[in-house]
């Protein structure tokens, strides 16, 4: 799969957020939304990446306490 290169640099930043014991199973649903996003809206590459960065960023908010 490929990914954006913002992408790659704000994935990892939100990931930083995170407790240790949780940032490889983000970045692995993270490339998972993407992935299924990607294959149900017939390859629509920006919509995929909308969603996947929505769910990381609001998973990390969540987890950190943030609002």
């Amino acid at each position: 799969m490929v990914i954006h290169d913002h992408d790659k640099k704000w994935l990892n930043e939100q990931v930083r957020r995170l407790p240790q014991h949780l940032k490889i199973a983000a970045k692995e649903c993270y490339f998972q939304i993407f992935k299924e996003v990607y294959e149900a809206d017939g390859g629509e590459f920006h919509r995929a990446r909308f969603e996947a960065n929505t769910a990381i960023r609001k998973y990390a908010d969540r987890i950190t306490g943030k609002k």
